[in-house]
C-alpha cells in the first residue's frame, strides 16, 4: 500500500515537472518566431510523455526548409538551448518529495 501511494505521488510530481519542462521549450520556440507564427507551437502532455510540436505547413517549411528556402529551425534549437532549464524543472519538481 505504501509503495503504491509513493509511486502515485512520484508519478504525479514527475508529470507536473515534465509539463513544466515542455512549457520551457515551448516558450523558447516562441521567442524565435514572430507574429502569428508563435501560435503554431503547441504542447501536449499525457502521462509521462510531453510533446512540443508545430502545426501547419508553414511551420514545417521554417523548421526544415524547402528547395527554395533555407531552414530556419526553431524547435530543435529551443530544445538544445533549454537543456539546463529542463533538467532544473524536473529536479525542482521532484524535490518536493
Amino acid at each position: 500500500m505504501k509503495n503504491e501511494l509513493l509511486g502515485a505521488v512520484l508519478t504525479k510530481s514527475l508529470e507536473g515537472a515534465l509539463e513544466n519542462a515542455g512549457d520551457i521549450v515551448l516558450n523558447h520556440a516562441k521567442e524565435l518566431l514572430s507574429g502569428d507564427k508563435k501560435n503554431c507551437v503547441k504542447t501536449d502532455a499525457e502521462g509521462l510523455t510531453v510533446t512540443v510540436y508545430a502545426e501547419g505547413e508553414e511551420a514545417r517549411k521554417l523548421e526544415f526548409g524547402t528547395s527554395k528556402m533555407a531552414a530556419q529551425p526553431f524547435l530543435v534549437p529551443s530544445l538544445i538551448s533549454s537543456e539546463e532549464e529542463i533538467l532544473k524543472a524536473i529536479s525542482d519538481g521532484l524535490e518536493i518529495l
